[in-house]
Order: structure tokens, then C-alpha cells, then sequence
């Protein structure tokens, strides 16, 4: 998923609520199963910031944090 652009400044709270929303589907599922879960950014698409979200197995959470270090240090981040 994309970054979405920030709500203006004085943009009404039902359109911030709104784009908080938009990321929800992502990251429900694993918080409420207790996975761990994270994002690694990787570049910039269109000038917005792009990120690979990377989940553990149950239990697993080192691998999770091994993989996203190797990908962080990898240095391949592009821009699309």
C-alpha cells in the first residue's frame, strides 16, 4: 500500500478518520491474532514512501526481525 497524502490543515475530522482508516485492513488481522508485524521501507512511489510489511509465524518474531534487518541493510531502496 501506498502512503496516502496528509489531510490538510484545518481538513475535517471525518476526512483524517477517514484516511486513518484506509490502512486498517492491513494490519487488523495480525494484531488481533498476536502475529508480529512490521513495515520496511523501500523506496518512494509517485514522491510517496512505500514499505514491505513483513508477518511472523506465531512464535517466529526473530526471523521477522533478521529479515527486515538484511532488507534494511540490503541499501536496494527505489524509487518507481
Amino acid at each position: 500500500m501506498t502512503a496516502q497524502p496528509i489531510p490538510a490543515p484545518r481538513a475535517p475530522a471525518s476526512d483524517v478518520i477517514q484516511r486513518a482508516f484506509e490502512m486498517v485492513a492491513d494490519t487488523v488481522p495480525f494484531n488481533a491474532g498476536g502475529q508480529l508485524a512490521l513495515s520496511v521501507p523501500r523506496g518512494l512511489l509517485r514522491g510517496l514512501p512505500v514499505g514491505v510489511m513483513l508477518i511472523a509465524r506465531h512464535w517466529e518474531g526473530a526471523t521477522t526481525y533478521r529479515a527486515a534487518s538484511a532488507l534494511e541493510k540490503s541499501g536496494d531502496r527505489r524509487s518507481w
